[in-house]
Formats: C-alpha cells, structure tokens, sequence
C-alpha cells in the first residue's frame, strides 16, 4: 500500500470518527434541550445549624428525578463527556439552596426518568425561616435547576 492510499485510509477514519462524535454531541444536546429535574420525595437528613444566626443553615439530603422527554437514550460516563456540576433549588424566583455535586455517570433512557439518590443541600436558615409559614408549600413548590458542563460548555437543565 502507498503513502498516499495510506493517509487517504487514515484521513477517511478521522473523518468519520469525528462525524460519529459531532453526532453524539448533537444528541445530548437534543435530550438536554428536553431533560426536567425535579425532586423525588421529600427532605431526609434535616439538621439545622445556628438558625437565628446571620449564617445558620439548615442541611439536609433530597432525591432528584431525572426525566428525558427525548426520544433519544442519554448516557455519558467518565467526566470526559458530561458532568452534572450543581443544582439549585429555587422558590419563587429566588435561589434558596445549593448542591455541589460532581455527577459523572448518568443514564437516562429515552421517554423514562432516573433517580439520584441522597443529593446533599445546604440552605440558608435565613432564606427558610423567612418563609416559616410557607415551609410545607416551599417543600412541594420548588424548582431546581441543573448545571451541566459538556465538553467545556455548561447546559442548565430545569426551568
């Protein structure tokens, strides 16, 4: 075999291993555009830290639904492709709570959900206790975003 045929056979494949990763990047860029969280279940682990001070919190751990209204599979593992970086728990406009997380692996079949486990949240007493009156409807109203990083771009999932 020539040079030439040579590089022509290598530039053939590079080509078509980079239509093959163009693809899966559109593809999870589609299932982010209709993925939803939501919590699943209510708050376990409640600790409250120094509430009536300017710096109280209250933790505690949550279950996190996650939905792909696609009808595409989603699965990236290893942080190489996808890492699902923080979420935010929202009320009302306002930005209640966060969880770092650092969530490599993560599996979602098309039109199916899957649940995250024991996610751990941090919320300002403050933000909470201002709203004692509100806490069981806070519980059941929340919004959470997502912050997802693909390849260096970062996708929010969540309204």
């Amino acid at each position: 075999m020539t040079t030439g045929k040579k590089i022509g056979i290598g530039l053939t494949l590079l080509a078509g291993l980079l239509l093959i990763g163009y693809k899966k990047i559109t593809n999870l860029q589609y299932a982010f555009s209709k993925m939803v969280i939501g919590q699943y279940g209510i708050p376990k682990n409640i600790e409250i830290h120094a509430p009536f001070s300017s710096n109280g919190y209250i933790s505690f751990t949550t279950d996190v639904a996650l939905k792909n209204n696609s009808e595409e599979d989603f699965n990236v593992s290893g942080n190489l492709v996808a890492t699902l970086n923080k979420l935010a728990f929202i009320y009302q406009g306002t930005t209640i709570g966060v969880a770092n997380v650092n969530i490599t692996d993560i599996s979602v079949r098309a039109y199916d959900e899957t649940i995250i486990k024991d996610i751990p949240v941090t919320v300002s007493a403050k933000n909470l206790l201002s709203n004692l009156a509100n806490i069981p409807a806070m519980i059941k109203t929340f919004s959470i975003i997502g912050y997802i990083d693909v390849l260096g771009t970062e996708y929010i999932i969540g309204s």
